[in-house]
C-alpha cells in the first residue's frame, strides 16, 4: 500500500494499537485513536501523562497498526 492509500484509510478508520519502547526496551501496546492532519502527518490521541509518551521522549520511535471498528478486514 502506497503512503496516499494509507492516509485516505486512516481518514475513515480511527482505532490502532501503537507500540513503544519502555525505559529497558520491551515493547508497550497502547490501544488509541488516530487521525490525520491537515498536513497529513498522522495525529495520535493520548494524554500528556501517559506512558507512552515518556516512552517516546526517551525512544521517538513508533509503530502503529491501523484497523476497521469491525477488527476483522483490511488495516494498515
Amino acid at each position: 500500500m502506497d503512503v496516499a492509500a494509507a492516509r485516505e484509510f486512516l481518514r475513515a478508520n480511527h482505532r490502532a494499537v501503537m507500540a513503544t519502547k519502555k525505559a529497558n526496551g520491551d515493547p508497550q501496546l497502547s490501544p488509541v485513536t488516530v487521525g490525520i492532519g491537515d498536513d497529513g502527518r498522522i495525529m495520535i490521541s493520548t494524554r500528556e501523562t501517559a506512558m507512552k509518551v515518556k516512552n517516546l521522549e526517551r525512544h521517538p520511535r513508533v509503530w502503529l497498526a491501523v484497523f476497521t471498528d469491525r477488527f476483522f478486514g483490511d488495516w494498515v
